[in-house]
Parts: C-alpha cells; sequence; structure tokens
C-alpha cells in the first residue's frame, strides 16, 4: 500500500488542512452552526474515501505490478487513464527492444562461440602433428623443447575452448558413474611430460573401487587444472599428493602440493577471472583464467570447493563429490 499512499499523501493533507480551517472558521465566528459543521465534515469525508476508492480502482493494476517480485517482466495491462495507457506503450516498445537487443546479443555470442570450436579444432591438429613429430628423436634437445612449447599452446588452446563453452556449459552436462582413481589415472597419464619436465611426482592415494556421479569430461577440466597448478608451484623433487577423505559434509576429493603456497593477501581473489597474484606474475605464464573457470565448472555442478594454503608450505584444495551410493 505504499505506493498508493504515496500517489494519495497530497490529497489526505489537503482534506486535513481544509478541515482544520473550517473548525477554526466556525469557532472564531458567532455563529451556532455546530449541527450544520458536523453534517459538512461528515459529508465531506464521505466524498474523500469515496474519492480514494476510485483512485485505488484505477491505479491497482500499477500498483500491483509496482509491488511484484519480479519486476523485470512488463504488464499486460496497467489500466484505462491516458497516462496508464501511454505508460503501457511506452512498455511494450522497450519490451520489443530488449528482445530486439537479446537476439543480437545471443546470435553474436552464438557466432563467437562457433568460431572458439572451430578455430581450436583447426588450431589442435597441426599441434598435435608437431607432438608426434618431436617425438620420434628424445635425444634432441631442441625438439624437446619444441614439443614442451608445443604443450602448452595446446593447453592455451583448450583453455581458450574451455572459456568459451563455460558460458552454457550447464546444458553439455551428462552425469554418470565414474570410477574417480581410473579418471585421476588419465590425467596424470595426459600430464606425465609436465610432471617430468618439473620434476614432481604424483602420488595417488584413490580406492578403486570409488565411484562417484558426475560429467567426466568436466571433471577432467577442474582437477587437470588443480593438478597443472600444483606442479606448476612445487619445487623440484616434491610431490604433488591426490586424496580423498570423508566428514560430516560428505565425500571430498584433495590436490595437495608442498610449493609455494598462496600468499594470504591473494586468498580472497584467487578465483577471480584474469588475477594472477603474486606467484602468477613470478611464474609470468599464468593466465589467471583456470581457477576461474574450475570455481564456474563446480558452481554448475553443485561442487563446494574449498583451499587451504600457507605461504611457503603449500596448499590443497578440496572438492566436494558426489558419490555413488
Amino acid at each position: 500500500m505504499k505506493f498508493f499512499w504515496n500517489e494519495i499523501k497530497i490529497l489526505v493533507l489537503w482534506f486535513i488542512g481544509s478541515s482544520a480551517l473550517l473548525l477554526l472558521f466556525f469557532l472564531l465566528s458567532d455563529l451556532n452552526v455546530l449541527d450544520v459543521f458536523l453534517y459538512y465534515g461528515l459529508l465531506n469525508l464521505i466524498l474523500f474515501l469515496f474519492l480514494l476508492l476510485f483512485l485505488y480502482s484505477r491505479l491497482r493494476k500499477l500498483i500491483v505490478f509496482l509491488k511484484h517480485e519480479k519486476k523485470e517482466t512488463y504488464p499486460n495491462d496497467l489500466g484505462d487513464t491516458t497516462i496508464l495507457k501511454g505508460l503501457q506503450q511506452k512498455f511494450e516498445k522497450q519490451k520489443k527492444s530488449y528482445q530486439h537487443q537479446l537476439f543480437v546479443y545471443q546470435k553474436s555470442n552464438e557466432e563467437h562461440q562457433l568460431f572458439i570450436n572451430k578455430w581450436v579444432h583447426y588450431i589442435k591438429t597441426p599441434l598435435s602433428v608437431i607432438r608426434i613429430m618431436t617425438q620420434e628423436d628424445k635425444t634432441d634437445e631442441r625438439l624437446q623443447q619444441i614439443q614442451q612449447e608445443g604443450d602448452k599452446i595446446l593447453y592455451g588452446v583448450n583453455m581458450a575452448l574451455y572459456f568459451a563453452r563455460s558460458t552454457n556449459f550447464t546444458n553439455d552436462f551428462k552425469f554418470e558413474k565414474l570410477f574417480l582413481r581410473q579418471t585421476f589415472i588419465e590425467i596424470i597419464n595426459e600430464l606425465k611430460r609436465f610432471f617430468i619436465v618439473h620434476d614432481v611426482f604424483p602420488v595417488l592415494e584413490v580406492s578403486e573401487d570409488l565411484q562417484v556421479v558426475s560429467d567426466k569430461n568436466w571433471l577432467k577440466v577442474i582437477f587437470y587444472q588443480l593438478i597443472t597448478n600444483a606442479v606448476k608451484y612445487s619445487k623440484k623433487g616434491n610431490k604433488v599428493i591426490i586424496y580423498t577423505r570423508k566428514d560430516e559434509r560428505g565425500l571430498w576429493c584433495c590436490i595437495q602440493d608442498t610449493g609455494k603456497g598462496i600468499p594470504k593477501q591473494d586468498m580472497e581473489r584467487i578465483f577471480d577471472l584474469f588475477f594472477t597474484g603474486k606467484n602468477g606474475r613470478e611464474y609470468g605464464e599464468s593466465t589467471g583464467i583456470g581457477l576461474f573457470l574450475v570455481q564456474k565448472i563446480c558452481d554448475g555442478m553443485n561442487y563446494l570447493i574449498e583451499v587451504e594454503s600457507k605461504e611457503g608450505k603449500g596448499t590443497i584444495f578440496s572438492i566436494r563429490l558426489k558419490e555413488q551410493g
């Protein structure tokens, strides 16, 4: 009712003021016409209430619309007054304009994503050929360096693809039963060269019969990124430990390293897009996209992610998964 009150408060004040002036007039006059004053006052009150009721009936649809929680929706009918009809036409024009802008944006976004997908697949083919060619001679250091750089390019290309798909990746989810250990073995095999180059060793402490319900492709993206970060920021000879634990909140899969750790001042922003932090600036090749994607994918699959870190001692990323019962 606050909308209606704001609309009529001037009328209410006018009624009170006019009644007070009339009462003052009768009190100051010598005429003894109290019955006339009371009759006039009652008649004035009835007419005033009728006016308020009439105004409310004309503005009721507008008041209901303004009170509606979903204010982004457009009303079908606000009333039959000239002003309300004009307001209705204004809403209709805005609605058509917004719908057109939304259509243009969606079309542009679809074209952009299609371009990224085709570009990624186009680039990945020659990259795969380069990797195969450089694997033929493992004694040539230059070929090994080329292969390492090719791995970096492939990683960046895949990251661009995942980022492009992240705008509507929830439509791409396909949840199924997965053996968690086997999923990690696939990721470790894909990162085998990365582990060797950084002289870091994976330790997998996940039961062979442990099953979870998840989307395999996107789950691999999450752990691929977390393991890559753990290796990248670890010292030579260190270990990256992959294990699971259970508590009253459920099953957790943890990626632990004993590397640099995350500075305390960076902890609140590590999931922000393009934020690289102190370690990222020192490493020089951090994009600030990886952890943003991890957080976004976890939110999409309703996974909780937690981080524990001490600078100079290491970091633990924990993901709460859905265990197959």
